[in-house]
């Protein structure tokens, strides 16, 4: 049996090769022993996991009529070769079939990537692997029919990866439409309750608009508050100035009047003494009026 006739008889079809555990990945390799390697012996390969086939290989019945290869940069498998992977306390084990790379490869698998899987084909990296076994017979027979087969099937895996990427981005990108909307109505709850309104954009659209005319006549109330606490600035600044030039006047005043005073102090004293001028003036005219009535009343003046 070729390769690509096992891959299609077997595809997505319950395998149980020893009768024990159900399907397992060791069952889909010892089928392949028989069937495509043409190995009857059930012993072949045999060992409690699919890791201790690769460990052990030197003392696993059958080791000679394979080539171990260890997994390196270098080192590429070849479709039919059989992959060993170092997973769990058992380890892994799968066929190469095709599209095979230095970063990914694809296999036939059976116990993966869930536990009891149906025998499908099956993309990997190189992760966890710890090489390959390679029949040493000429080469396991080939045919166009698989390089093709396999080829669509490379394909339309690649088609469905792109789909399910596009998928993945939509669901990110309706996830984050979610988030913003939640965030949005959150936001308009808070500013309806906030606003003391209903929760519904008009209501919430007038009252922002009748803050806003609140909030300009305000601003206007205030400019004009600014400008008569300016106006109050100058006009106290005036009167401050107004204020300094009476106290200057005043003190002016107050000199002024102390020189009146002075001067009034003086004038009464020079009155005083006028008058008592005065008073000697016309006692002394009364005395040569006397003097001269006596003298013609004597008849002492011709």
């Amino acid at each position: 049996m070729m390769l690509n006739e096992f891959v299609e008889k077997w595809q997505g079809k319950y395998l149980d090769f020893d009768g024990m555990y159900g399907v397992q990945c060791m069952d889909l390799m010892h089928q392949y022993c028989v069937e495509v390697l043409g190995l009857s012996n059930p012993k072949i390969l045999a060992a409690p996991g699919a890791k201790d086939v690769y460990n052990n290989f030197e003392n696993i019945t059958g080791h000679e009529y394979f080539e171990k290869i260890p997994n390196s940069l270098t080192a590429l498998p070849l479709e039919g070769d059989i992959l060993f992977w170092d997973w769990g306390n058992w380890g892994h084990v799968a066929i190469c079939v095709n599209q095979i790379t230095q970063l990914t490869f694809y296999s036939f698998d059976a116990n993966y990537p869930n536990s009891g899987d149906y025998p499908h084909i099956q993309k990997h990296t190189y992760s966890s692997v710890l090489g390959w076994l390679r029949f040493k017979k000429d080469s396991i027979p080939q045919s166009p029919e698989l390089t093709e087969c396999l080829k669509q099937h490379g394909e339309l895996v690649d088609k469905c990866n792109q789909k399910d990427k596009l998928i993945e981005e939509m669901q990110n990108e309706t996830e984050g439409l979610k988030a913003q909307i939640i965030t949005h109505e959150n936001f308009q709850k808070q500013v309806s309750s906030t606003l003391n309104c209903p929760n519904q954009p008009t209501d919430i659209l007038g009252q922002i608009t009748k803050l806003l005319s609140e909030e300009d006549q305000l601003r206007t109330a205030i400019q004009t508050a600014e400008t008569l606490k300016k106006s109050n600035e100058n006009m106290d600044l005036e009167l401050k100035t107004k204020s300094e030039a009476n106290t200057k006047c005043q003190l002016e005043l107050k000199t002024v009047l102390g020189q009146v005073q002075t001067v009034e102090g003086h004038a009464k004293e020079w009155q005083g003494k006028y008058e008592t001028c005065n008073a000697s003036l016309k006692f002394k005219q009364v005395g040569r009026f006397l003097k001269y009535y006596i003298c013609v009343k004597d008849g002492g003046i011709k």
